[in-house]
């Protein structure tokens, strides 16, 4: 199981639900403990980015699109509170980050290896690589003298 405080490493489908339900339900109850429960919710969002980065590695993905989830839902929650039109806003931006967490959530991750790390379900499984170099051969060459009786 990788760090979850740390970006590194690749993180399976199961593991990364149960984490963020977790997270979800633990700061749902800090809620209830007033501003100080306030305070220590928002510590949860660095690791639930963290686990978000280890996702898009198993998808083979850098943190861009984790950006843009946290970034949509972000805006979100600013403006869903505001007035009709920025409410608007901040609807279609929840239902962007919806979209993006449930596509990082059903997307399978790399089989095998890939530049984030080994394969969570197969951390045993070889690379192979299967592009070969094609085989060297001697440059064409082009002839410009005339051939006689061409």
């Amino acid at each position: 199981m990788n760090n979850i405080l740390l970006p590194h490493g690749r993180m399976r489908r199961l593991h990364y639900f149960g984490l963020s339900v977790g997270f979800n339900f633990l700061g749902k109850i800090l809620e209830f403990m007033g501003d100080f429960g306030l305070l220590l919710s928002l510590a949860l969002i660095y690791p639930g980015i963290m686990i978000t980065f280890q996702r898009l590695h198993d998808m083979g993905k850098g943190p861009q699109l984790g950006w843009v989830l946290f970034g949509l839902a972000f805006v979100g929650g600013l403006f869903l509170e505001g007035g009709a039109p920025l409410s608007v806003i901040g609807g279609l931006s929840m239902l962007g980050a919806i979209g993006v967490g449930i596509y990082i959530l059903v997307t399978p991750g790399v089989t095998g290896p890939n530049e984030y790390g080994p394969d969570p379900l197969n951390p045993d499984m070889e690379y192979e690589d299967s592009y070969e170099e094609p085989a060297a051969r001697a440059p064409a060459t082009i002839s410009l003298d005339k051939k006689e009786g061409a």
